[in-house]
């Protein structure tokens, strides 16, 4: 049996009380409660230890089969989250990490979700970003994406590049 969930029922003085309602309002909720309990969190985790890159100057994916996962959600609030190493070719550079939510980019036009400039060339810098996000019940496709203000990008490999969704229910 799907347990369902019933708004408990306000009780008057001195009213009598039925072997149904008791079964609707304590033994239903308790055993919806304890599904809710016992069901996995809808969830994605992608890891990769491949060392990505890109000179890419406009969001594009960093993997679109690796490092990307899809959701169906209920309508609980979804964290989001991103971590790993990285390197730029140059001083000074602009780096930039953004989350696809079925297409459209979450982040800042420029700067996606999280911005971060080399202070060294191809020194490898940890990077770490989670957020959490309320989206409606449905279908999520979630990638993550990634690019630089000039030369080359590096994600990965000395801290494997990780890319999460936790429906949070």
């Amino acid at each position: 049996m799907t347990a369902i969930w019933t708004l408990p029922r306000t009780w008057a003085t001195g009213e009598i009380v039925t072997a149904a309602q008791l079964n609707t309002h304590l033994r239903d909720n308790f055993e919806y409660l304890k599904q809710r309990d016992e069901t996995p969190l809808n969830h994605f985790t992608c890891s990769s230890g491949t060392a990505y890159t890109t000179t890419s100057t406009s969001f594009t994916d960093v993997d679109a089969a690796g490092l990307s996962g899809t959701l169906i959600t209920t309508g609980g609030p979804l964290l989001i989250g991103i971590a790993g190493s990285w390197k730029s070719s140059g001083t000074g550079i602009d780096v930039c990490l953004d989350v696809s939510i079925n297409g459209a980019r979450m982040g800042h036009a420029t700067y996606g979700v999280t911005f971060m400039q080399s202070i060294a060339a191809n020194a490898y810098l940890p990077v770490a970003w989670s957020q959490v996000r309320a989206l409606a019940a449905g279908t999520y496709a979630l990638k993550l994406q990634w690019r630089t203000s000039s030369g080359t990008l590096s994600l990965g490999p000395y801290s494997a590049a990780q890319f999460y969704a936790v429906e949070l229910v």
